[in-house]
């Protein structure tokens, strides 16, 4: 009985100090470098411009990356597969070429604005809005 009790204790210590293991590991995998190769242009997902494809890179609380012209920043919070950005902030140059990368960028501050839950399957991250429309989809950073 004291052994039970040893153990309930100590159960309850880890589940305070660090969260569930669940949550554990979904923050571990969110956090690395991913490339965007799909974005919702407002009818769905469609490609990214290749040659200019997003980067997003999360490290504990901090989000950063690169929309394909602008670099961008900002804070985030991960409970479970929801997820919450908070202070997003981008660099204004103004890029033409290609002229499809303004409108991915206007797009990607959309989905970084509005995410509130993510996903990684096979391999890829995909990032939805609250009514659960995809919003991006990347792959590894170098993979």
């Amino acid at each position: 009985m004291k052994i039970l009790a040893a153990l309930t204790v100590a159960g309850l210590l880890l589940a305070a100090c660090g969260g569930s293991p669940e949550t554990q590991a979904t923050q571990l995998e969110i956090e690395s470098g991913w490339v965007a190769t799909d974005l919702n242009y407002g009818s769905g997902l469609e490609p990214t411009v290749p040659e200019r494809r997003p980067t997003l890179f999360f490290d504990g609380t901090r989000m950063s990356g690169d929309s394909g012209c602008n670099s961008f920043f900002g804070s985030y919070a991960v409970d479970g597969e929801q997820i919450r950005s908070d202070s997003i902030a981008m660099t204004m140059m103004f890029c033409t070429h290609p002229e499809e990368v303004m409108e991915q960028e206007r797009r990607l501050g959309i989905a970084l604005d509005t995410i509130t839950a993510f996903k990684i399957a096979d391999g890829t991250l995909t990032l939805y809005d609250a009514d659960g429309t995809e919003l991006l989809k990347a792959e590894p950073a170098g993979g």
